[in-house]
């Protein structure tokens, strides 16, 4: 809601659109590296080690 005040308003203030911006980019990033996480972890354990791999 505030990001549309200050997109749609007559000033169309600048740090307004900043402040919504740059929070919802780390938030996306976090998420992205969650997402990731996620992923490597699964994959790691639909393939545990083989045994001749563990004996070295």
């Amino acid at each position: 809601m505030t990001l549309s005040y200050c997109v749609f308003s007559s000033k169309q203030d600048v740090v307004g659109v900043l402040q919504n911006l740059l929070p919802a980019a780390t938030a996306a990033h976090s998420l992205w590296l969650d997402v990731a996480h996620r992923a490597r972890v699964g994959r790691d354990a639909a393939d545990p080690p083989h045994a001749a791999d563990a004996a070295r």
